[in-house]
């Protein structure tokens, strides 16, 4: 069977209504899974461990079989085909009570590995700090805030050293770590044209001024 999230919902009641006599189950393998929103609510939702199926505890006959597999949100039974043409059954072979156990215990496994997961995170987010998570992004923030700052500053004065002729290591891009010299300097675009060796040929590169560094001579 092919349910969606309020399908196990949905079919208990409906069975439970139309068939009141019979012993019937759903399981829906699935764990609760945590997430610290940015509001500091937590938000949990349900992740199913066999998205799409459900497994059904009870005496499946003929008008249950139909009764359940036209509710809609369901796809069909997983089974071979049993009957003659006109009373057709798709009877799903039962699961036996070993695999069942196991795919209890695989759910508790999982639920457990999730909390872990969850609690790791709130842990770590908090820091060596013992402050919240928000103070520390905030400190991150002002910290590169800084750092932009500093190296902004650093080079609006190295752009004065920036004349025809002059050595310059570039920086970043696909030809960082190379060097190379000044042959245009386009001070209004913050651009410059760079005459390097590559491979052994004189090429000309064009680059961004925060690309190059001068170097001293």
């Amino acid at each position: 069977m092919a349910p969606g999230t309020d399908y196990v919902d949905l079919i208990t009641k409906a069975v439970a209504r139309r068939f009141s006599e019979v012993s019937f189950k759903i399981y829906n393998p699935a764990i609760q899974v945590k997430k610290r929103l940015k509001s500091g609510l937590i938000s949990t939702k349900s992740k199913p461990l066999h998205p799409g199926l459900v497994f059904l505890y009870c005496t499946l006959n003929k008008e249950l079989h139909d009764f359940i597999r036209d509710t809609e949100g369901c796809y069909g039974f997983i089974g071979a085909t049993r009957g003659s043409i006109k009373r057709q059954i798709k009877k799903p072979k039962p699961i036996p009570v070993e695999e069942v156990e196991s795919i209890i215990k695989k759910e508790k496994e999982e639920q457990e590995k999730a909390d872990k997961e969850f609690e790791d995170l709130e842990n770590w987010d908090k820091g060596s700090f013992g402050k919240p998570v928000e103070d520390s992004e905030l400190m991150l923030i002002n910290k590169i805030k800084k750092q932009v700052k500093k190296s902004t500053s650093k080079g609006a004065s190295s752009n004065d050293t920036f004349t025809l002729g002059a050595s310059v290591h570039v920086l970043s891009g696909p030809f960082a770590g190379f060097t190379g010299s000044l042959l245009e300097v386009n001070r209004k675009n913050k651009k410059v044209t760079v005459q390097m060796t590559l491979f052994g040929k004189e090429s000309f590169v064009d680059l961004d001024f925060d690309q190059i560094e001068a170097l001293n001579t």
